[in-house]
């Protein structure tokens, strides 16, 4: 059970840095030109720091989730990691599509409209 667990958790580690350096890589490639290899590997180096951080605090709801419950089930851990890398995709996706049609990341879209929830609608005309 517990190496079966560990598999799934670095599974779901290297799932999510490769997502995220694919699309760092995409983003430079496409949107910000062609930087030198030097800048390349800087961004996607600082980028890994940022996405271990993230998957750390992902992990540790779980943990939390696990001691609260008070026993691992490996396989609705395995469906909820799941459904995270599936929510990571789909933000990916998201703020490559904003970035490449309107010049600002997703966030810094919807963010103009928290305070006027009934005009969300115009941020994604």
């Amino acid at each position: 059970m517990p190496a079966r667990y560990v598999g799934i958790l670095g599974a779901f580690v290297l799932a999510n840095a490769l997502l995220f350096a694919a699309y760092r890589i995409a983003f430079l490639a496409s949107l910000a030109g062609a930087p030198d290899t030097g800048i390349a590997a800087s961004v996607l180096l600082r980028g890994l720091r940022l996405d271990i951080a993230l998957l750390g605090f992902e992990l540790s709801f779980l943990g939390i989730f696990a001691l609260v419950r008070g026993r691992v089930l490996a396989h609705v851990h395995a469906r909820i990691l799941g459904a995270l890398t599936g929510l990571h995709a789909l933000a990916l996706a998201a703020n490559y599509l904003c970035f490449a049609e309107r010049r600002q990341h997703a966030g810094e879209i919807l963010l103009e409209y928290v305070t006027r929830p009934y005009q969300v609608y115009l941020a994604v005309l």
